[in-house]
């Protein structure tokens, strides 16, 4: 969905590609049509939100919330739908996602480091929580995020700051220096995880 809702915003944004209005209005609601698939799965918790495996559905870990990737990836989609249609739905939901990645980023000297998944991804859950009906107990995923997929996260988040949400430019200098200190070896590969662990580093 995501470029779709891109290409709309690029269209949309340039009148010498107004010849192109038709396809990006077909583009933008094709992403809020994808978008819309998972309306049942957005949480709010206070001044964060987040979507969810729907709990029921046929997946493994269904009723839990997606990792910050999924997260975050599903964010840009609806910003540039925000970016195209002005639908202030699609800016709350963004701005909620966004201080939630936020709020599970660790601040590690002059980096950002944080785990691929949070909460009960994270830590785990028991059976008597009754979290999910398709795994009733798990222990949790505790490995940081990887550079794969930390690339939509750090996308993200430079959209948002771009778009004056959450986000500042001293936070994109902490990511910058995640890049450069944690991932980016002397040997010219790359670690594999943000705070720089490597047990299949890239060369």
């Amino acid at each position: 969905s995501y470029p779709y809702a891109w290409f709309a915003q690029i269209v949309k944004s340039d009148p010498k590609l107004s010849a192109y209005n038709n396809k990006a209005g077909i583009y933008v609601q094709a992403a809020k049509d994808a978008v819309g698939v998972h309306e049942d799965e957005w949480q709010v918790s206070g001044n964060t939100g987040y979507y969810i495996y729907r709990k029921g559905s046929p997946y493994w870990c269904d009723g839990v919330g997606v990792p910050l990737n999924q997260n975050l990836g599903l964010a840009r989609t609806m910003l540039k739908i925000y970016q195209v249609t002005g639908e202030a739905k699609y800016l709350d939901r963004v701005t909620k996602i966004a201080q939630h990645f936020k709020n599970n980023l660790t601040l590690n000297t002059d980096r950002y480091e944080w785990n691929y998944w949070w909460g009960y991804g994270l830590n785990g859950w028991t059976s008597s929580q009754q979290i999910s009906t398709n795994t009733p107990s798990y222990g949790g995923y505790k490995k940081l995020e990887d550079f794969r997929h930390g690339a939509v996260d750090v996308d993200f988040a430079i959209m948002a700051c771009q778009a004056g949400l959450v986000f500042s430019g001293d936070d994109i200098r902490l990511f910058a220096n995640t890049l450069e200190k944690n991932l980016i070896r002397n040997d010219g590969g790359i670690n594999e995880f943000v705070n720089g662990d490597s047990p299949d580093g890239l060369s």
